[in-house]
């Protein structure tokens, strides 16, 4: 698949301008050019797309900002809310059923609060072994002769 650089995409809606005021389009570019009206056509057409997703992008990144923005504003709140929830649970057991939805949401968080613990425990768990077997083999490994002692033939084995 061939690609324009950005220079090539900067000077498309001036191509499309061009070839589409042409006069003598047959004359300039010969007789078996496409026709005039399937070049603008094609000019303006992929100009548009690549202005289009670069729009898409642009806003793909924007929503990225603002949904970490929200969400991170709103997990404080929530958080803090389900803080008094809770409490307010322990003196009204029925406000479970008032706000199941809250519930889930905080059971939600629970589980995977612990599933991170977890996580985290096995990995360093299994970096301490893997440096225990690393220290292990080293100490077993035998010491490989000094480039000198190799070079003089001094080595005894």
């Amino acid at each position: 698949m061939r690609r324009m650089n950005p220079a090539q995409v900067a000077a498309l809606a001036a191509v499309e301008a061009e070839f589409q005021r042409s006069p003598s389009w047959t004359q300039d570019f010969g007789i078996h050019v496409p026709a005039q009206a399937v070049m603008v056509t094609m000019v303006g057409g992929t100009s548009q797309v690549i202005t289009e997703s670069q729009n898409a992008k642009n806003w793909a990144a924007y929503l990225r900002t603002e949904k970490a923005l929200c969400t991170d504003s709103l997990a404080v709140q929530l958080e803090s809310v389900g803080k008094m929830f809770e409490a307010a649970l322990a003196q009204n057991p029925g406000l479970a059923q008032t706000y199941p939805s809250l519930v889930t949401y905080l059971e939600a968080g629970r589980k995977s609060a612990a599933k991170s613990v977890a996580s985290r425990k096995a990995k360093k768990k299994a970096a301490a072994a893997t440096a225990s077997a690393s220290v292990t083999a080293t100490a077993v490994a035998p010491a490989a002769p000094a480039p000198a002692a190799v070079a003089l033939g001094t080595t005894h084995g």
